[in-house]
């Protein structure tokens, strides 16, 4: 039997080192936008869940300080005297009365302009609007929720801005409060917060909502 021998010619060699290279480039391409792909995906991700997060906390700011205008009516009610239905001063005399002291009640105090943070009580089950003094740092607490306590690295900071409308038909006895609660936070391609304002910060969610004294019947 005669063997039969396949010779490679230099030809051939460079024909499969350029098939081999080839095979690499494609493979390398194919690694390196499948990378890119997860990094975009997973840094959407955290954008998505830090935005949903900052809303939350933003809607919570605004329901927290018209809970305490809802509060001061019902608080009011109870307590009677000053707080109850009453002649108010921008009000005809032959006009219904009015609750006088919904934004200052025997509960809550939410009539002076003014930046503040929220703090809660989980013992007493009671909000307060502090003054903010440069610090609306939020932090992730061990039962999930955001507090100013101190814990770990502040990824949220929440500002609560009271201001008023004193223009016809609102009075200075009787203003519309304009409440914006900004909740900024902290991560890529966010500027840096000054003094933890959230204000300040490219990242943010501005949540406002415009209270009256819907009671101060007209």
């Amino acid at each position: 039997m005669q063997l039969m021998h396949r010779q490679f010619t230099g030809d051939q060699s460079g024909q499969t080192l350029i098939e081999t290279l080839v095979a690499i480039f494609v493979l390398v391409t194919a690694l390196t936008t499948g990378l890119g792909l997860a990094i975009y995906a997973l840094t959407t991700a955290r954008t998505s869940q830090a935005e949903i997060v900052a809303s939350n906390l933003a809607r919570e700011g605004v329901d927290v300080v018209r809970m305490m205008r809802d509060s001061n009516w019902l608080a009011g009610d109870e307590a009677g005297g000053i707080y109850a239905l009453t002649n108010c001063p921008d009000l005809p005399a032959d006009k219904q009365q009015c609750y006088s002291h919904a934004y200052v009640g025997p509960s809550y105090n939410i009539a002076t302009p003014g930046s503040y943070r929220l703090v809660f009580d989980p013992d007493a089950n009671t909000w307060t609007l502090e003054d903010g003094d440069d610090n609306y740092n939020l932090y992730l607490q061990t039962d999930g929720s955001y507090t100013p306590t101190t814990r770990g690295t502040a990824s949220y900071a929440r500002k609560i801005v009271i201001d008023q409308d004193t223009t016809s038909p609102y009075t200075i006895g009787n203003p519309e409060l304009i409440i914006q609660s900004i909740v900024g936070w902290t991560g890529k391609n966010c500027s840096t917060m000054t003094n933890t304002d959230p204000e300040t910060t490219n990242c943010k969610v501005v949540v406002e909502e415009d209270l009256t004294n819907w009671k101060d019947y007209q």
